[in-house]
């Protein structure tokens, strides 16, 4: 808000008329009224006390604020969408201009006016201007001091593609450095660079180790959706859960130990003698599959630790060592053929 507009706001709110404020301040009416309407600004020295008659701070009354409440950005963004909706887009570079002038640091709405106009620019490419582009740009730049890491990562992410449609591929790999290491759209970023500089080796591993993770991560959640379903004692859930996850281990080349051992603890969890049974057969049968991805053509470009030989075998002894223990499967102990293949 205008100085003006600030004291209007906080006079109301005192109850207070403009005649009154003027007799405390010991100026005339028609001064307050020209503040209040921007027709003139308050004398440097009259500023301490406007604020102390108000209950403001000085800062307050000058608007001086590093950063705008959401609620107030969203009302600038409604204002600068207004002026581009209805195709005025002079009106609207020119509005966002003042607004980031006036809130210099405000690196969220600086952000969301930058990425309105690039979105424009889309639209309507007739407007990206030499003018206009630069502004976009240096929003973004600036955006990037921003304590807040959505705010880094949205301009970072902005001027990587920024530079990438340009093929200025060594400057867009500058800005990857604002993602965090544990943010896999950094490791795509990266991956997408070394394709276009003609570096496939790199890109294949890069690109197979977000596959490796991405499929490591959607086992651990199916598996949390997959024990609430079955605490809920909701088991036809619990098996579209399971059959998901079956799914997701075959595309992902995981091996059919993984897949058997899923199913095996959907066994033991719903107490079906003859499926954990059959079961068990298929776990120890393909212990020799336990690192069965190392072997995917999926994954050709990683390193992995493969099983020594003749490892399978001792395995297997420690699974029927562990089975024979294992609680969970005490309803289906009577089984001959249960105990016949954890002999």
């Amino acid at each position: 808000m205008k100085i003006g507009e600030v004291i209007r706001k906080y006079r109301k709110e005192k109850h207070m008329t403009q005649e009154e404020m003027a007799n405390r301040l010991g100026v005339t009416t028609p001064a307050v009224n020209k503040w209040e309407n921007g027709a003139s600004m308050p004398d440097i020295t009259m500023l301490a006390p406007i604020a102390r008659l108000l209950g403001i701070t000085v800062d307050t009354l000058l608007s001086f604020r590093e950063e705008l409440t959401m609620d107030e950005s969203r009302e600038i963004m409604k204002v600068l969408w207004t002026y581009l909706n209805e195709g005025d887009f002079t009106q609207a570079f020119a509005y966002a201009k003042t607004q980031i002038a006036e809130y210099p640091t405000c690196y969220g709405l600086m952000l969301w006016m930058a990425q309105a106009l690039e979105a424009y620019f889309v639209v309507m490419p007739q407007h990206q201007t030499t003018e206009a582009d630069g502004f976009v740009h240096t929003c973004y730049e600036t955006a990037l001091e921003s304590a807040e890491e959505s705010i880094r990562v949205g301009a970072a992410d902005a001027l990587y593609n920024y530079e990438l449609r340009r093929e200025n591929y060594g400057a867009a790999e500058e800005y990857l450095r604002f993602f965090s290491m544990e943010n896999p759209e950094r490791k795509r970023k990266q991956a997408l660079l070394y394709s276009k500089t003609e570096r496939f080796e790199d890109a294949c591993k890069a690109y197979e180790e977000l596959l490796y993770t991405g499929c490591q991560t959607a086992r651990m959640v199916l598996q949390s959706l997959y024990n609430i379903a079955v605490q809920q004692e909701d088991l036809q859930r619990a098996r579209f859960l399971l059959d998901k996850h079956t799914a997701l281990i075959r595309v992902y080349d995981m091996g059919d130990y993984a897949e058997a051992a899923a199913v095996l603890d959907h066994a033991a969890q719903i107490q079906d003698e003859e499926l954990a049974v059959e079961t068990l057969k298929r776990v120890l049968d393909s212990v020799d599959t336990l690192d069965a991805f190392t072997r995917s053509p999926m994954y050709a470009h990683m390193q992995f630790n493969s099983m020594e030989h003749g490892v399978e075998e001792r395995l297997k002894e420690k699974l029927k060592e562990t089975f024979r223990g294992d609680e969970r499967f005490a309803f289906v102990r009577e089984s001959s053929e249960w105990e016949e293949m954890l002999k």
